[in-house]
């Protein structure tokens, strides 16, 4: 499985800091900063139209992307909170950020992560 993750992902998220944010803006929320918390090997596919079509059912599925990352991502836990960054020159078409909409563990425990995830816009 490994050889078939060609992407270097990041998986980014807000942490918040000791400060208010300095707009005065922040209604007595704490300003938070993007931090890159682990760069994984991973896969990003996008989502057939079959797949996107599904939300005139009853399994609404607006995900345009399926993610694949490496086991070691388990260690985080990849949350919605977080999104996935992919930039680089292995098909470059696909760099962008990615919100994460569901993370499943599959496989079996450790094995790999599959996200289904919303591109914004690159």
């Amino acid at each position: 499985m490994i050889g078939l993750l060609r992407h270097d992902l990041e998986v980014v998220g807000l942490v918040a800091s000791g400060t208010l944010a300095t707009d005065g803006e922040d209604r007595g929320h704490l300003a938070t900063t993007e931090t890159v918390l682990g760069t994984f090997r991973g896969l990003i596919q996008p989502k057939s139209a079959r797949e996107r079509v599904s939300v005139s059912g009853t399994d609404a599925n607006l995900s345009t992307h399926r993610i694949y990352l490496e086991g070691a991502a388990l260690a985080l836990p990849v949350d919605s909170d977080m999104r996935i960054r992919k930039a680089g020159t292995v098909d470059a078409d696909l760099n962008g950020d990615y919100l994460i909409d569901f993370v499943g563990n599959a496989a079996g425990y450790g094995h790999h992560i599959e996200i289904d995830a919303t591109r914004l816009d690159p």
